[in-house]
């Protein structure tokens, strides 16, 4: 699913475009082939046509993925071209005491960072699971950091019905990941500071420990 998502965001507007300029060029052939017919018949006869449901399908899918799902997939994107190189720093301050940290302080241990956020179902879900991955294997130099943009008050306030052992952190901003609410996004990051894998959206507890356990 990741890998689809990820040449989704590569290489889906290209596609869209090119399957547009086709779809036109179907209409433009139709038209020239049907010019005979009277206007009202030959808009009817362009209407029906598959090249010009095409074109308002490519249309659609261009503005679904370059606005309503433009911050997933830029971020998609850079984060696929960033793989295998330094990931960029990023601030952010503790939940629990207020006190400043960046990525760079955790080089030297694999770090998960799963963006997240209190009002997403799924993240609240997945909360548990990546809690339980911190505490089994933080003695192996696993370091999970829970990051959200929203108010400390408010997640101080959901941490105090379920506290959990993993880092919880809070920025105002989210730096260079501009994901705004399509969460959660998690980074694989190796001891060197290496951006090795990211995953959009849920994954059990068996597949984040397969994730993690080839850079431990």
């Amino acid at each position: 699913m990741q890998t689809v998502l990820n040449i989704v965001a590569m290489w889906g507007p290209y596609a869209l475009v090119f399957l547009m300029a086709i779809s036109l060029w179907g209409l433009w052939r139709l038209c020239r082939r049907e010019h005979s017919l009277p206007r009202a018949q030959l808009l009817w006869r362009v209407a029906r046509s598959g090249w010009f449901g095409l074109v308002i399908l490519s249309g659609v899918g261009f503005y679904v993925l370059k606005v309503q799902m433009a911050p997933m997939t830029r971020s998609l994107a850079t984060l696929s071209a960033g793989r295998g190189e330094r990931a960029p720093n990023l601030t952010f301050r503790s939940v629990a005491d207020d006190t400043a940290h960046d990525l760079r302080e955790f080089e030297g241990k694999v770090v998960l960072l799963n963006l997240w956020a209190t009002w997403c179902p799924p993240c609240v879900r997945e909360m548990p699971i990546l809690d339980r991955l911190h505490t089994t294997y933080k003695d192996r130099g696993l370091v999970v950091i829970a990051l959200s943009d929203e108010p400390p008050e408010q997640l101080r306030k959901f941490f105090k019905k379920r506290p959990v052992q993993l880092l919880m952190g809070y920025a105002p901003a989210l730096d260079w990941l501009r994901i705004e609410n399509f969460r959660p996004f998690t980074l694989v990051i190796d001891r060197q500071g290496v951006l090795r894998d990211h995953v959009f959206g849920v994954q059990d507890y068996e597949g984040w420990e397969a994730t993690v356990r080839r850079f431990l």
